[in-house]
């Protein structure tokens, strides 16, 4: 299958909160999801666009996404690229699109100078889970995540 990957630009904005809401629905959260097309098109595309999205198209169809930032560990003194999201539709699994697509995030942080890539999955995600284990990424032993949400802040 041919694919093409590339930036999201503003006038996508809206067809990134439904990628968002695609997402959040596969991982059992969409009650969660807050977000909407203004405050995307700020963070994403405003003055500072301190986060960015990859679109994965097939014959001119949006068949996925990719939403990732830049972080910053003092242990390496490097900035890492963090994958906040990586979906492709279901229909098109198993054909190699997500390999395509997690060459093109290791590119962009070597290009970036990055001394790592993280992500968090769901450990129910057991698809998720295989493919990176192919990619040869290992989970993280003895680390909890924790959070603070809006309230709490």
């Amino acid at each position: 299958m041919s694919i093409q990957i590339r930036k999201a630009v503003r006038k996508d904005a809206a067809v990134i909160l439904q990628l968002i809401h695609q997402i959040a629905s596969y991982e059992k959260l969409a009650h969660e999801v807050e977000n909407t097309t203004e405050q995307i098109e700020e963070r994403f595309f405003g003055e500072q666009p301190l986060v960015h999205a990859l679109f994965i198209e097939s014959n001119d169809k949006v068949i996925g996404y990719a939403i990732y930032f830049f972080n910053y560990s003092t242990f390496t003194g490097k900035h890492g690229l963090y994958l906040e999201d990586f979906y492709v539709d279901e229909q098109y699994r198993g054909q190699g699109i997500g390999q395509q697509v997690f060459n093109e995030l290791k590119g962009i942080a070597k290009e970036n100078d990055c001394g790592r890539m993280e992500w968090i999955v769901l450990d129910w995600n057991k698809p998720a889970i295989r493919f990176y284990e192919l990619q040869d990424a290992k989970p993280l032993k003895g680390w909890t995540v924790y959070r603070l949400t809006e309230e709490q802040l």
